[in-house]
């Protein structure tokens, strides 16, 4: 699973497109858009989400990429 942090719109979609990810594999119980960006707690946010999935989904990776990660 994939969780990629939203605050710049295209983000996703280009990060899906450079690595070959699937867009149902990204985001999966949505991103700071649908569920709201927490002002200094996006990185929590895409690590607590990544790591449900993984527990609710029974998968064994997953990644998180911050737009601070690409600077």
């Amino acid at each position: 699973v994939f969780e990629i942090n939203e605050s710049f719109c295209g983000l996703p979609i280009l990060i899906s497109k450079i690595l070959g990810i699937p867009e149902e594999k990204i985001n999966i119980y949505g991103g700071e858009i649908a569920i709201g960006d927490v002002l200094g707690g996006s990185d929590i946010r895409l690590i607590n989400s990544c790591t449900n999935i993984l527990l609710n989904k029974n998968k064994k990776y997953g990644i998180v990429i911050s737009s601070f990660n690409l600077a």
